[in-house]
């Protein structure tokens, strides 16, 4: 039987096999969507309940931190528990310090450690959870 409360991922990146590739990674266990650019993110995570948006920084239209700041802003008064982590090649230390403070949870700079990511992935989806390094294993076979 399917389980009807997935926890949902949603992947907000420009790069498409990155994207893909990430998405490949979660479908099994998760409900997963994704969007090509920072304004397609926003859209979906104004309107959908995410528990995890792994974003990149550096995309078109809209960026990963000003993404989360317009969401963050929308969403001051609600009790919302949905987690960031933010994936980039660079980044200022200003540029951080928004983030942060818009809710980013993790950092992670380019090229990032698969293993790493998916352990933090774990660690907010599923904390109590050993099933992950079976999942992690199956996805890199």
């Amino acid at each position: 039987m399917e389980n009807l409360h997935k926890k949902k991922v949603i992947v907000v990146e420009d790069h498409e096999a990155t994207r893909k590739s990430l998405i490949e990674m979660f479908k099994d266990e998760y409900d997963v969507d994704s969007a090509k650019d920072g304004s397609e993110g926003l859209f979906k995570i104004m309107n959908t309940k995410y528990d995890l948006v792994i974003a990149d920084n550096n995309m078109p239209r809209l960026n990963g931190v000003d993404m989360v700041e317009f969401y963050d802003e929308k969403n001051v008064f609600l009790n919302n528990d949905t987690k960031f982590i933010m994936i980039t090649a660079n980044c200022s230390g200003d540029e951080k310090k928004r983030g942060k403070k818009a809710g980013v949870n993790y950092w992670m700079m380019k090229p990032y450690n698969i293993l790493k990511l998916y352990k933090i992935c774990m660690k907010i989806l599923d904390p109590h959870s050993s099933k992950f390094l079976w999942n992690l294993i199956s996805y890199l076979i």
